[in-house]
């Protein structure tokens, strides 16, 4: 469990003005231990929380890498990206009307929930048993584009026609005579069914997670949350919505999980990359100035953090560091875990590149500062392309060549561990 016991502030809404005001739901650090035939280790932390930065990510991860004395390229640490728990370190810290008092707390709580993934993750290798993965997709069908184009440019809103990923990928891991351990499980859709509430939850995911262990006693059920940058729920705006979309993605899962499946052959790969990613040309120092005297408070939040940096470092620098991760599970699957909110267009580019692997890509892994944009993103703007990464901290988009950049190194890897 990692539900603060002090109430912080929650992450996701700048619209926010209090801290936590309860627990709706218990929000929790899931570890999936792996260890193949030649002894390698590798483990998965799926968090119930919004996302990381990525120093915390390198912390946890680093300590993981002494304690279990395993490279880098084989931890995966993913937050299910929900909008209903804790602020974690400096992430969107532009979005937050924190106080002094506030970020204290904030502070608090990173340094204890780092100890408890290290800890979670060191867990999952206690009690190893001889164990079969099975893979499998399903279908779940509340996911619904959410970039509405308008004369005026790009709206937050339901785009029925807009692209979407209803699949379901699973893995279900069953012990030697045949009794489900985990699951593992993932879909393409934005955990905000909430829209904001103060009490912490893990949105739909959490929902889902506990409808399946509820369903199979003992088991430990997984979240993996997939490239769903431009992708909502829908409806949503309610904790009823987010427990009715949890129980549907999880009755498809329990339904699809008793079916035939295709069983992972033993042996497992992984390959890890930071990659580094250019940003446009940002502001010049006046332009920054000028932007605090702006009517929206995000604006000269945003501004003044710019210029602090100019003040510490001489200038703003355009050098993004991002991370990309490949899993090889041999022919049955490849799992692509990438950083960021990132959008669904990847998928769709990464599946028509490798038609004849079973690809499974996942977003918000490993350092989730920024949202992902393609170059048709790009191209079109709004949230996902602009306005995001003011909140992020960012001093201005992407160039267009990021989504060269990331498609061509996760090619390498997958290229390199088939």
């Amino acid at each position: 469990i990692i539900t603060p016991e002090e109430k912080t502030w929650m992450a996701g809404y700048a619209a926010r003005t209090r801290p936590a005001m309860g627990t709706l739901q218990e929000i929790y650090a899931r570890a999936l231990g792996l260890e193949d035939r030649d002894g390698q280790k590798f483990v998965l932390v799926s968090v119930d929380v919004l996302g990381f930065p990525a120093y915390f990510s390198k912390a946890v991860t680093s300590r993981i890498q002494a304690e279990l004395g395993i490279p880098r390229e084989n931890i995966i640490l993913a937050a299910t990206h929900t909008h209903e728990g804790p602020v974690v370190g400096d992430n969107l810290s532009v979005a937050y009307r924190m106080e002094e008092k506030h970020l204290e707390a904030v502070k608090k709580y990173t340094k204890i929930l780092e100890t408890k993934l290290v800890d979670t993750a060191v867990r999952a290798f206690s009690g190893m048993q001889p164990s079969r993965l099975s893979f499998g997709r399903t279908e779940a069908h509340f996911a619904i584009n959410r970039r509405v184009i308008k004369q005026d440019g790009i709206a937050n809103g339901a785009n029925r026609l807009g692209p979407v990923d209803h699949r379901v990928p699973f893995l279900a891991v069953d012990n030697e005579n045949g009794v489900l351990q985990a699951i593992l499980f993932g879909y393409a859709c934005h955990n905000t069914t909430g829209q904001g509430q103060y009490y912490y939850n893990g949105d739909y995911a959490g929902f889902a997670e506990t409808a399946l262990e509820r369903e199979f006693p003992g088991i430990t059920a997984l979240f993996i949350t997939g490239t769903a940058a431009d992708i909502n729920p829908y409806p949503r705006g309610s904790t009823a919505l987010a427990e009715r979309h949890g129980n549907e993605l999880a009755a498809a899962v329990r339904k699809a999980i008793t079916g035939p499946l295709q069983e992972v052959e033993p042996g497992l790969e992984a390959g890890y990359r930071e990659i580094t990613l250019k940003l446009e040309e940002p502001p010049s120092e006046a332009e920054f100035r000028e932007k605090l005297e702006d009517g929206n408070e995000f604006v000269r939040r945003h501004a003044r953090m710019m210029l602090e940096r100019i003040e510490r470092d001489g200038k703003l620098s355009r050098d993004f560091i991002y991370p990309v991760q490949v899993w090889d599970f041999g022919e049955v699957l490849t799992m692509v875990a990438m950083g960021g909110e990132v959008v669904l267009d990847y998928t769709t580019m990464l599946e028509q590149a490798f038609p004849e692997s079973n690809l499974w890509v996942a977003g918000y892994c490993n350092d989730v500062s920024a949202y992902i944009p393609s170059r048709r993103i790009l191209s079109e703007g709004g949230y996902e392309a602009e306005g995001a990464m003011l909140y992020y901290g960012w001093p201005s988009t992407f160039e267009p060549s990021v989504e060269e950049i990331i498609l061509e190194n996760i090619s390498g890897l997958i290229n390199a561990e088939n």
